[in-house]
């Protein structure tokens, strides 16, 4: 028979006759073609158990769920997975697994990748204590044809060596980053023991220098420890490392978008490029201390904070101009609201002096419109029409009678706004008397807000009222780049001609037929038509989806959703792909001299992607296939707005809308400084409001957010278009295709 090398991928055929096969999850569920699982044997040919063995038959003889009723199949312990032939291959033991910093480890699984390098023979790799715990060490010998001239089980010194730098990168191809060995060490051979196994407890500590970057290291300068705590405290971490990925812990664009707002504030100049370009610590922390301080306005690098009001008529923005022709009747309705429940002691005329300077800081809230249809500038009215904030006594009000006045007093408010004299945005605080928690609620017209703004409102707030509470002047943090100057600058960017090169590439994208989705009804396809159909992970689940899997693929938690999405949507289309409009936060740094992280307006961008996600690929592939094609999109898709709403470009103009929209909204977790003494002790999610009459522009309108510790998906559909069944099924496809990526 032939030799079972450690670390040497072997196949070992298909099942013999009246045998069957079976390769399993932890939860006995199939794994897809190219992916490591569990062993089992089932069928006739199946032994009754081991003779006079009646522990040892019960752990390795388990129920079949794939079998007849009582039907058996045997447990082997050996890691194995399919090949695209439809043949077995073996990988090694499963009882060769560890749990490193909470994830599981197939010790076999990263063997058969080392042993697949270039020039190396065989492989073995174990966990060994180290200086941060626990890690992988990797033991490699050369091919024969490539032996060190000692024998001797030590490390390798004589050429020709294997490369180790040229292994990490070859493991890191297939590997996610805490599956590649901490250390990597070149031996003559495996020690082996008197049976012609690797005897373990023989293998060599490895040498300093073997080692790689130290996946426990501190942070040890100011920058790296500012960082890590402010890693901490967005992510909801304990313990950020050197090495810690920003999006690998859960962060997402809206959060990179505060990170830079807090590491500005602290004076260290980072961007949001940089954090997509280097998202540890580390590299964070060298990018920021090669770079000069700002000149003492504790900001870092970049403009200077905002001093002026841009003067006279400007611009709409592309999601500007986009709703005014999206939304032809009655446009004063499509608003945004969110409601905070306040802590029962909250100082209420602190808290309106606190909102109301806050309102007052952020001129977007000021802003009025003229013209008619898409034909509209924009301008922004003195500080001396500030926005209302308003109180409404709810003495006596039962929690059940709650819900029925704040929706009262919210529809009332939104239809108070007033696109041409105002007010855009107001904001009511309702007093339920001693010991009863109030509620405020701030509504915008979402011309003038999106769900960036809101969380830079609710910083403020909070930071503000603690101030007033404590009877200090309020000072609100500096605006560096107001609204009105980003749409100014946009609007000169793409009259110069900027995003012409983008053109192809929003082409190609379109060409492509996009599978039409099934219907059920004829519409109409309106808001009045509207319901919506929510489903969640639970905590351990979303822990995956923010954090395991995003580590595992080396991707961010977007790009699984959309895999997911992408493949739930072809099931159901029947098709070989789908494009989707895809809604971003549109912040994009396109000039170094603007700084957008604490600026209030509508920013959002909308561009379509391409989602096609082949079945018969490994989860690994698949998620790495659609990450690939979102880092395709040039300048984060701000672009196709401005080519299409404010370039009128023919093209992207005669294109169909997408049939779908997906936003991620990321973490809506923690109320600001509710850790704090803040006021603020629940945050409910920014909703959009519009009118009835208003026609939708997509079928579908899918969200996926993070609200207490769950990740929660809702789809809002027509009733007239689609049944709830329909969705629900819909729904269901996606989390199992959810589910199988975080494995």
């Amino acid at each position: 028979t032939e030799d079972i090398r450690p670390g040497v991928r072997h196949g070992i055929g298909g099942p013999v006759w009246n045998t069957r096969l079976h390769i399993l999850d932890g939860l006995l569920r199939p794994v897809p073609v190219g992916v490591p699982g569990e062993l089992y044997l089932a069928g006739e040919q199946l032994a009754r158990g081991y003779l006079g063995r009646p522990g040892l038959t019960a752990e390795r003889f388990v129920a079949d769920p794939y079998g007849a009723p009582g039907a058996r199949m045997y447990r082997t312990g050996d890691l194995a997975r399919w090949t695209g032939r439809g043949t077995v291959e073996y990988l090694g033991r499963t009882d060769h697994q560890v749990k490193i910093r909470g994830l599981r480890i197939e010790l076999g699984e990263v063997e058969a990748v080392l042993a697949a390098g270039p020039g190396v023979g065989q492989a073995c790799v174990v966990a060994a204590e180290g200086p941060g715990g626990l890690r992988l060490v990797g033991y490699v010998t050369p091919r024969p044809d490539r032996t060190v001239t000692t024998g001797a089980v030590a490390p390798a010194t004589d050429v020709p060596a294997l490369d180790t730098d040229a292994l990490r990168r070859h493991a890191g191809l297939t590997l996610p980053d805490y599956m590649i060995p901490a250390a990597l060490v070149v031996l003559g051979e495996l020690p082996l023991t008197a049976n012609g196994k690797v005897d373990r407890k023989a293998l060599p500590a490895p040498e300093p220098a073997a080692t790689a970057g130290d996946p426990d290291a501190r942070p040890v300068t100011d920058t790296e420890v500012l960082l890590a705590g402010i890693f901490a405290d967005l992510l909801g971490v304990e313990d950020v490392g050197l090495d810690d990925n920003f999006f690998h812990l859960g962060g997402d664009s809206i959060l990179s978008i505060q990170l830079v707002a807090r590491t500005r504030a602290a004076g260290v100049p980072l961007t949001s490029k940089d954090i997509f370009r280097a998202a540890t610590v580390r590299a964070l922390a060298e990018l920021a201390d090669s770079t000069a301080h700002g000149p003492g306005d504790g900001l870092g690098d970049g403009p200077a904070p905002q001093t002026a009001t841009v003067a006279g008529p400007l611009p709409l923005t592309p999601v500007q101009r986009r709703f005014f022709e999206t939304y032809p009747t009655d446009p004063h309705h499509y608003n945004m609201s969110v409601q905070l429940e306040l802590a029962p002691d909250t100082d209420h005329d602190a808290l309106i002096r606190a909102v109301t300077a806050v309102m007052a800081r952020h001129e977007a809230l000021r802003t009025r419109f003229t013209g008619t249809g898409a034909e509209r500038t924009q301008h922004i009215v003195p500080a001396s029409q500030p926005v209302p904030v308003a109180r409404r006594d709810i003495f006596g009000v039962t929690a059940r009678e709650l819900a029925e006045v704040m929706d009262r007093a919210a529809a009332e408010a939104q239809a108070s706004l007033d696109l041409t004299e105002g007010p855009v945005a107001r904001a009511i605080l309702f007093d339920g008397g001693a010991g009863s928690a109030p509620r405020l609620l701030l509504v915008a017209h979402h011309l003038v807000t999106d769900a960036v703004s809101l969380r830079v409102l609710l910083a403020d707030i909070h930071s503000a009222y603690r101030q007033a509470r404590d009877g200090e002047p309020i000072t609100v943090a500096p605006v560096r780049t107001s609204f009105a100057q980003w749409a100014a600058r946009l609007s000169a960017h793409t009259r110069d001609g900027a995003f012409a090169a983008e053109l192809p590439y929003w082409k190609e994208v379109l060409e492509h037929e996009s599978t039409p989705l099934p219907l059920d009804g004829p519409g109409p396809n309106t808001v009045g038509t509207e319901a919506e159909f929510t489903v969640e992970l639970d905590e351990s689940e979303t822990e995956a989806l923010l954090r395991t899997a995003p580590a595992a693929f080396r991707v961010r938690t977007e790009d699984i959703l959309l895999t997911a999405l992408g493949a739930s949507l072809s099931g159901w289309a029947g098709g070989e792909g789908v494009t989707v409009d895809l809604e971003g936060h549109g912040r994009g740094e396109l000039f170094d001299d603007l700084d957008l992280s604490r600026t209030v307006g509508w920013f959002t961008s909308i561009h379509p992607v391409r989602l096609s996600v082949p079945g018969d690929q490994p989860p690994r592939a698949r998620v790495k296939l659609v990450g690939r094609r979102l880092r395709a999109v040039p300048g984060q898709g701000l672009g196709y707005g401005a080519l299409r709403y404010l370039q009128r470009e023919p093209a992207l103009l005669a294109a169909p809308t997408p049939q779908v929209v997906f936003n991620y909204l990321g973490r809506f977790d923690d109320a600001p400084g509710a850790a704090e003494g803040g006021p603020v002790r629940a945050v409910l999610p920014a909703v959009a409001q519009q009118s009835d009459h208003a026609e939708r522009p997509h079928l579908l309108d899918i969200t996926g957010v993070v609200i207490g510790g769950r990740f929660r998906l809702a789809i809002r559909y027509s009733s007239v278009t689609h049944h709830e069944k329909t969705i629900a099924e819909l729904s269901g496809e996606f989390l199992r295709a959810l589910r199988a990526l975080l494995g």
